[in-house]
């Protein structure tokens, strides 16, 4: 995860507490869609946060840690 950066970091921050759509995970970083956009298709497939698409949209993901449910 240290390959891709402060961005990275605060992705997964901000995904610590509860899952977050994409538009969530922008306000909250107060990075660019696009660049979270691509970190978060990175994160997908190095299997470090996972996706989930919403029944009622299924335009819509929700995205979370892989890790957040170790304890």
């Amino acid at each position: 995860m240290n390959d891709f950066g402060k961005s990275c970091q605060k992705i997964m921050d901000a995904l610590s507490s509860s899952a977050s759509t994409q538009r969530d995970i922008v306000n909250a970083t107060g990075l660019s869609e696009r660049t979270v956009k691509y970190l978060l298709k990175s994160l997908v497939s190095e299997n470090i946060v996972s996706v989930q698409y919403t029944f009622s949209d299924m335009r819509r993901k929700t995205y979370t840690r892989r890790d957040s449910n170790v304890g």
